[in-house]
């Protein structure tokens, strides 16, 4: 009587511990890490600060292409400190604009990247207006809560022919 009650209290307990289960390590899709990118280019399309804060846009561990130093996580800012750091940034352009060119995506299970290239459109207060050409790439992961997450994020610029081949400084 007692193996029966256990083996029909583990049929019983057994579909929510296996939905718990998948819940956790659901495979990424190509399209969520497609709509992870352009909700980050829309945050700073928009200059939305508490966007960019929060979901931690472009504040993961990586290179940018503004410095050349590595990009530690300013994530890991207290939020007051994480806002003013990203309104500081923001703060020195008069306007700034951000579109996807090109985007790419693959998906292996539990780990995906993203890379392509956007064009930005600024001008920075007291300077002429720029365009650039800037390739990114980015590796997601979810997080505890089942959330898209980038776990590493990579921008760079160079300067580009029309046809996207780099064009040596020595030409220029």
């Amino acid at each position: 009587m007692l193996i029966r009650l256990r083996v029909i209290l583990v049929l019983l307990l057994l579909p929510a511990f296996s939905f718990a289960q998948s819940t956790q390590s659901e495979p990424i899709t190509e399209e969520e890490i497609r709509q992870q990118i352009e909700l980050e280019l829309s945050a700073y399309d928009s200059m939305d600060t508490e966007a960019v804060a929060s979901n931690g846009y472009g504040l993961d561990p990586g290179f940018g292409f503004r410095t050349q130093q590595e990009r530690t996580s300013e994530s890991e800012l207290p939020h007051d400190a994480l806002l003013a750091f990203i309104s500081g940034f923001f703060d020195r352009f008069e306007y700034y604009n951000a579109t996807i060119v090109e985007i790419y995506t693959r998906s292996f299970g539990d780990t995906g990247i993203g890379w392509g290239v956007h064009l930005e459109e600024f001008q920075m207060k007291g300077q002429p207006p720029e365009s650039v050409r800037v390739r990114f790439s980015y590796t997601f992961r979810r997080d505890e809560a089942g959330k898209l997450v980038s776990v590493l994020g990579h921008r760079d610029a160079q300067i580009y022919d029309d046809s996207g081949v780099y064009i040596p400084e020595s030409y220029q």
